[in-house]
């Protein structure tokens, strides 16, 4: 696997841990909607992938990757 699409994997993973969590949360739902829309609608999403990038040049694993990318987005 590239490095770019290791990074868009743990990005597309990170997506899906948010989600899952927001969902398995006890926040009622119209305000989980809200969250949901406001952190998965899109953009670069810089934040994760500069941890992604530190964290691959640091031997983190991915599924840690996963989780500090999704606290830090």
């Amino acid at each position: 696997m590239t490095q770019s699409a290791d990074k868009a994997s743990i990005t597309l993973q990170i997506d899906e841990f948010i989600e899952k969590s927001v969902k398995e949360s006890e926040i009622i739902e119209p305000l989980s909607d809200a969250v949901l829309y406001s952190v998965l609608s899109g953009g670069k999403r810089i934040r994760p992938r500069i941890v992604c990038t530190l964290g691959s040049e640091l031997s983190v694993e991915n599924s840690d990757l996963v989780k500090f990318g999704a606290a830090i987005e």
